[in-house]
């Protein structure tokens, strides 16, 4: 799966208790970044501090990557370029 399509992913971000896809997860980050400003918790964006490996599942789920951090880290990359 492309980056681009992987976007549309509807996934259960356990953080937020709500399905969204990722598309709308990034909006959602980058909206707390710019509204909480100096706030903003690197640790904590949405109230809960594994946001981080928040789609490291879903997304091998999806066989976009292996179970890699790596190719994690790169794949999420490459979808935040795509948006």
């Amino acid at each position: 799966m492309t980056p681009e399509k992987a976007l549309d992913l509807v996934v259960y971000i356990r953080g937020l208790q709500r399905d969204m896809t990722i598309r709308q997860y990034f909006k959602l980050m980058l909206r707390t970044l710019f509204t909480q400003a100096e706030g903003f918790s690197g640790k904590r964006p949405l109230g809960d501090s594994s946001w981080y490996w928040e789609l490291s599942h879903p997304l091998i789920k999806a066989g976009c990557i292996e179970d890699d951090d790596e190719q994690y880290d790169e794949f999420i990359m490459r979808m935040i370029e795509a948006l």
